[in-house]
């Protein structure tokens, strides 16, 4: 029985790891789209300043890493490093301002919110039924975006489970 035990919880996908992209490119154009339909509303002359800050601030890391380590969950995107303990934290953005932050964490996913006085932004990771692959759902909203900002990347699991 113990062995079965063993082999039930060794095949649990779990969002914890180090992940990479699955394409680069695929991810970037993923960006570029949902950031040219958000900035859309705004007209000629508004729109290419828009898109240029939304890009900015919606950059595609190569890679990211999900730990927990008791109460404390962190997160890995490139510069930025996204801790909770009891699943409230503070994350310094790009920009360098200050962010409030949650964590939500289950096996098999991650919900990450952040937001500041100019809005709010929820990300979402989810492993996939076999483990090996990690979706991230992001959303991006604010009083000053008439749309929301939604896209989708993928990533591969780089390191083994457990």
């Amino acid at each position: 029985m113990t062995g079965l035990l063993m082999t039930l919880l060794a095949a649990t996908p779990t969002v914890e790891g180090t992940w990479v992209s699955v394409d680069a490119k695929a991810n970037q154009t993923a960006v570029d789209r949902a950031v040219d339909a958000t900035g859309e509303p705004f007209g000629v002359l508004l729109k290419p300043l828009v898109v240029a800050t939304l890009r900015e601030k919606n950059p595609v890391f190569p890679s990211i890493t999900i730990r927990r380590n008791k109460d404390a969950v962190t997160c890995v995107s490139g510069p930025l490093q996204a801790t909770t303990i009891g699943g409230v934290g503070t994350l310094i953005g790009l920009d360098g301002s200050a962010n409030e932050l949650t964590h939500q964490l289950t096996d098999t996913s991650l919900t990450q919110v952040t937001w500041n006085e100019l809005g709010r932004r929820k990300t979402v990771f989810s492993v996939s039924p076999d483990g090996d692959r990690l979706d991230v759902a992001i959303e991006v909203s604010s009083p000053r975006l008439p749309v929301p900002v939604r896209y989708l990347l993928q990533y591969r699991r780089a390191t083994t489970r457990g």
